[in-house]
């Protein structure tokens, strides 16, 4: 891991504290994150079909050691099942970016 990645990741572990240690559940796990609201109402297009975005939720890639979120898996975040629209990765391979639709709208 280069000296930024290093740095990303430790600043990521750090907001994760000061906002609560936030949790979201992927295949039975929970997964840190910290959640961002600025893609909210967002209209993604994805293969001629539009989705609109609720949130995203930002997760370090190193907490998943086998299973990495999948477009349409479902995850669950305060309570609420959301279905996932896109994952990203960002440029540094330190975070995904998972942005999720609310199914019921």
């Amino acid at each position: 891991m280069s000296a930024l990645s290093e740095l990303l990741a430790a600043g990521c572990k750090s907001l994760e504290v000061d906002l609560g240690s936030p949790v979201f559940t992927y295949a039975g796990v929970n997964y840190l994150c910290i959640p961002n609201t600025l893609s909210k109402g967002t209209v993604l297009v994805l293969g001629g079909k539009e989705y609109i975005i609720a949130f995203t939720l930002n997760a370090r890639q190193s907490l998943f050691s086998t299973v990495k979120p999948q477009q349409g898996h479902q995850l669950t975040y305060l309570t609420k099942a959301y279905r996932i629209v896109s994952v990203e990765s960002d440029g540094s391979g330190v975070n995904y970016s998972i942005h999720v639709e609310d199914p019921d709208k």
